[in-house]
């Protein structure tokens, strides 16, 4: 990847902390990767810009000595029922989804 994608990266990052805080008037902490999606260099930009910790799309725990730019988290999608966030908070989340896929 390029110097110049990285910086733009880097760049667009802080545009959007900037932007939210002026309209939350807080502080922006914490980044979501968009979908997910991570690479080295979206890493290296998330630290760069400041954020102290970035979340995946991916359920698991957080362990004691976890990369803070690569924590899990549980999306939360809008067909999801209550009972469905329910099901991914215990852990059960994705056998309980797909099982109620086949069942529709």
């Amino acid at each position: 990847m390029s110097l110049y994608l990285a910086q733009s990266i880097c760049k667009r990052l802080a545009q959007v902390a900037i932007g939210l805080e002026k309209e939350l008037g807080v502080k922006v902490r914490y980044f979501a990767y968009p979908k997910g999606m991570v690479t080295p260099v979206a890493v290296k930009a998330c630290q760069k810009t400041g954020y102290e910790a970035a979340f995946l799309a991916s359920p698991g725990k957080i362990k004691h000595k976890i990369n803070s730019f690569a924590l899990p988290r549980i999306l939360v999608e809008r067909p999801h029922t209550f009972t469905d966030f329910r099901a991914l908070l215990t852990g059960i989340g994705q056998r309980y989804l797909r099982y109620k896929l086949l069942l529709t």
